[in-house]
């Protein structure tokens, strides 16, 4: 996991179809580590699925609010189009003082999953 400003926490829970192993789902920000002060920065939630389909996921991601200013959390390109090329059935993001949390269902009925694979673009964050 990369370090954003020198200080980045994830905290994830991932609903698969079997048991979760540690080495199995990664999570990680990609984007610039650093920025002029007054500067736009994004910086991009991504996931390594290295087991079995996914069935939704939660994560949260904190920042230190003294360095910079959440104004905005999008979503990625993986989660625009994770339900058979549509949105996920529920998609909830909270932009909080010190970061921002994320909840998603990417089927309700189940017949969609997000399948093994690396580099799913989960959501955008905009400092």
């Amino acid at each position: 996991m990369k370090k954003f400003f020198g200080i980045l926490t994830a905290v994830f829970c991932f609903a698969g179809s079997t048991s979760v192993l540690a080495q199995d789902y990664l999570l990680y920000i990609t984007g610039p580590a650093t920025g002029a002060i007054g500067a736009s920065l994004d910086q991009s939630a991504n996931f390594d699925n290295n087991a079995d389909d996914v069935a939704g996921w939660s994560y949260g991601v904190c920042h230190d609010s003294d360095l910079m200013t959440l104004t905005d959390v999008a979503d990625g390109s993986t989660t625009e189009t994770v339900n058979n090329g549509d949105p996920a059935d529920f998609n909830q993001v909270n932009l909080l003082t010190g970061g921002y949390t994320v909840g998603v269902v990417v089927s309700f009925i189940g017949s969609a999953f997000l399948s093994s694979g690396t580099g799913y673009e989960l959501n955008v964050a905009t400092y």
